[in-house]
């Protein structure tokens, strides 16, 4: 089982998030990493919130949903 269907599958599921979300596997980030943030140096795990122009961009991972609601949350209000 991979990490995609025993963790992204069930967090997104039980988070009830209907939203789109993409994954990038590519081992080759380097050619992609600055067409997505310029200020990315490369390091995973990462996240891009977008909504119309606005873009919350962050390094590292999200101990919690409230974390990552807390960001959702912020580009949403702007």
């Amino acid at each position: 089982m991979t990490q995609l269907e025993s963790r992204i599958y069930p967090f997104v599921k039980k988070h009830g998030i209907v939203q789109e979300v993409m994954i990038l596997k590519d081992q080759n980030y380097s050619k992609w990493t600055e067409k997505i943030d310029e200020s990315w140096y490369s390091a995973l795990p990462a996240t891009l919130i977008i909504k119309g122009e606005k873009r919350n961009f962050r390094f590292g991972s999200y101990e919690t949903y409230e974390e990552l609601k807390s960001d959702v949350d912020a580009i949403l209000d702007e």
